[in-house]
């Protein structure tokens, strides 16, 4: 299984910034991509963990910056290690409505299949060494599946 790494918040943010200046490790400064920025006025820094801080000096909203990169606020977190490893853990969701629609037509198939089985017993039981014992069970499956059907 091959895992692609997971990009920082510091990986995807600062390479999408004009006029990047870094200020020291973990904390630069940048044209504001939310307004026309001419000196830079957007500070980033890098806090423990690895979750970004952005203030821009003129004003911008956090989000309306992040929006204009094309990113969202949530880029600016790194990845929980444990709620990512719990999506992966999960089991899929089923959607049991879409599986009995999809198994109707299968169904019906098999009702009508069922039906002519039954009108020819005599020759099916004869030629598959039934007997009425398992016409008795026959009939009950054929039973629930037009029940079903019904549903």
């Amino acid at each position: 299984m091959t895992y692609i790494r997971e990009l920082q918040p510091s990986e995807k943010l600062i390479p999408r910034l004009d006029g990047v200046i870094e200020i020291r490790s973990g904390t630069w400064k940048a044209l504001c991509p939310a307004h026309d920025d001419r000196s830079p006025s957007l500070s980033i820094k890098e806090v423990d963990g690895g979750m970004l801080l952005i203030h821009c000096h003129a004003g911008c909203d956090t989000e309306e910056v992040v929006s204009a990169l094309g990113l969202t606020l949530s880029d600016l977190f790194p990845l929980d290690p444990y709620i990512e490893s719990a999506k992966r853990r999960r089991k899929p969701f089923k959607n049991y409505r879409l599986i009995v629609e999809r198994a109707r037509l299968s169904v019906t198939i098999c009702a009508a299949y069922a039906g002519q089985i039954e009108k020819n017993w005599d020759a099916v039981s004869g030629l598959l060494d039934l007997d009425e014992q398992d016409l008795v069970i026959f009939k009950g499956v054929t039973e629930d599946l037009v029940r079903l059907l019904d549903d």
